[in-house]
């Protein structure tokens, strides 16, 4: 297993920064709970999909390290399905779903608070070549 400290855009504790690290589940999904703040607003009262896009890359990050393969985000595909209101908490989760020799293909996704689907996604990463 690589260890995966987390991004210092994600995980680092900057003034903007998001201060999101991601831990282990037994079904081998890595997961955080997290609340946007007003720093992380799109429009009014929602959270940018950006932000939302960023912490997805980084739960199908800390998932890939994990596996053992120090490796680069190649392609990202998001749905967004719902509305994630900024001061909500909400669960963040990546995990691997596939791994064919270098392409690690994942699949992440944003929960509301009762369980709605906000935010899915999928990503190709792609292992260095000397991993």
């Amino acid at each position: 297993m690589v260890n995966f400290p987390g991004s210092n855009f994600i995980g680092g504790a900057w003034a903007n920064g998001f201060g999101l690290q991601f831990a282990p589940q037994d079904d081998g999904w890595f997961s955080a709970t997290y609340t946007f703040d007003s720093l992380k607003q799109g429009p009014p009262g929602i959270v940018h999909g950006g932000a939302l896009a960023s912490v997805l890359d980084e739960a199908m990050t800390a998932a890939v390290f994990a596996a053992g393969y120090p490796a680069f985000t190649v392609n990202l595909i998001l749905d967004y399905r719902a509305a994630v209101l900024v001061g909500v908490a909400v669960t963040i989760q990546g995990k691997v779903n596939l791994i064919d020799r270098r392409k690690l293909y994942t699949i992440a996704r944003v929960l509301l608070p009762d369980g709605t689907l906000a935010v899915e996604g999928k990503a190709l990463f792609v292992a260095r070549k000397d991993a």
